[in-house]
């Protein structure tokens, strides 16, 4: 019988998202969970990204594939090395070991610009995740209807309260899973936008190279949500990887 998948979503999205070719899969039953804090999903008891790992940890089946996009890739990557007999496989879109650039790290975001998108999200939460919205979309080839999707699957609020968005943010400043990586043996399919504004493709080149049985595809004309710009593709690798 085929394992279920768990889908988990970006920072300042939530499970609504995913489109009907992900969540329609006809090979393995679909969960789509909510991280902690975002949509109905209760907050963890301590605003840790570990608590919040195990808290999605406890929430999935005991054995299951895990797809991650963005931020919910960090969650898949920790998921798989620290609970490693829950794991099956791994679908990660757009990820990235660590957001935010570092010595050794140039495939991030520089640090000045982290915090000053997070000092705006503090003073003007609604509209800084509103342009968060359009940045997913800059350099992709289908931009335009990839903002109408997740405007569509969004609404016009954010899917989180002004201290969840806060919290899981730093998880992003904070996470640097590249020692994790080199311990991570489940077979793991790495899907990246070729214009990707927000997780540079370098960082999925360096995953691919880092991660013991990873695949890398690199989609052209697609940045942060190939997902919704290239379906037809991320569809086609998801489902041959999982059979």
């Amino acid at each position: 019988m085929a394992l279920p998948v768990v889908c988990l979503h970006g920072w300042g999205s939530d499970s609504r998202v995913w489109p009907e070719g992900i969540k329609n899969n006809k090979q393995n039953q679909i969960l789509v969970i909510n991280l902690p804090g975002y949509g109905a999903s209760p907050s963890a008891p301590e605003k840790s990204f570990d608590a919040a790992l195990a808290q999605v940890a406890a929430a999935a089946p005991a054995h299951c594939h895990v797809l991650g996009w963005s931020l919910g890739a960090q969650f898949a990557l920790a998921w798989a090395a620290r609970y490693p007999a829950q794991v099956e496989r791994l679908v990660l879109i757009a990820a990235t070991p660590r957001f935010v650039a570092a010595p050794g790290w140039p495939q991030g975001m520089t640090a000045e610009t982290f915090n000053a998108f997070a000092e705006a999200l503090a003073r003007e939460p609604g509209p800084t995740w509103r342009r968060f919205l359009r940045l997913q979309a800059q350099g992709d080839a289908a931009a335009k209807t990839v903002v109408r999707a997740l405007d569509a699957a969004l609404g016009a609020a954010p899917p989180a309260g002004t201290a969840v968005l806060c919290d899981s943010l730093s998880w992003l400043r904070d996470n640097d899973l590249r020692a994790a990586c080199r311990t991570i043996a489940q077979p793991c399919l790495l899907l990246h936008g070729r214009e990707d504004h927000i997780t540079p493709p370098a960082a999925g080149e360096w995953l691919s190279v880092q991660l013991p049985a990873a695949r890398l595809c690199m989609i052209d004309g697609a940045s942060h949500v190939p997902f919704l710009s290239a379906p037809a593709v991320v569809g086609k690798e998801v489902a041959q990887f999982l059979q």
